[in-house]
């Protein structure tokens, strides 16, 4: 976080406390007080609030950086709602529910595509399999037959029909193969 960008958020209790020290030290110069006592409480009151803007735009960018540490460690970005802590102060309290809202609308709505894409997995790879039934039928009657040449365009709608397959299953090729120990006696 860049300074001046904290100072500008800061600008209201800044001239606040600047208008403070003016209209007391005018109170000071009125009640005859020495002029050195009022320069020392003109140094000691910004001294003290140099200070404390230090300290407070200290710990405000400890804070930004960790956020940014945060975001950039996670690799589902839209969680981020879920990671972050809640702020104390009321305006960032508007923004934090304002980005859970949008987190929780934006994960509803990944859960429904990911709901509607295993859906249409489901229903290609059930698909594949009822027509692998009529293809082994029509190539069992294409064998007795001695048709060739129609045999050789079904293999071909019949590879089509793995390549489809294989494509439904990239995600979980656990389901094409079974590994295990077999015994060969």
């Amino acid at each position: 976080m860049r300074v001046s960008l904290f100072l500008e958020e800061k600008i209201i209790p800044i001239l606040f406390s600047v208008l403070f020290s003016i209209f007391f030290t005018i109170y000071l110069w009125m009640i005859e007080t020495p002029f050195s006592m009022i320069l020392l409480f003109l140094l000691v009151f910004y001294l003290d609030l140099c200070v404390y803007y230090l300290i407070q735009y200290k710990i405000t960018n400890k804070r930004h950086q960790e956020i940014i540490r945060l975001v950039d460690e996670l690799d589902e970005k839209y969680l981020i709602s879920e990671i972050l802590p809640q702020p104390k102060n009321i305006e960032s309290q508007g923004y934090y529910y304002a980005l859970q809202k949008a987190c929780k609308a934006m994960n509803d709505q990944i859960g429904e595509i990911e709901y509607k894409r295993k859906d249409y997995q489901e229903y290609i790879e059930s698909f594949v399999h009822e027509i692998k039934t009529p293809i082994a039928a029509i190539s069992l009657y294409c064998d007795n037959e001695k048709n060739y040449s129609v045999k050789e365009e079904l293999q071909k709608i019949y590879h089509l029909v793995e390549q489809i397959l294989f494509y439904a299953r990239s995600e979980n090729p656990e389901k094409d193969y079974f590994i295990k120990e077999v015994s060969l006696e």
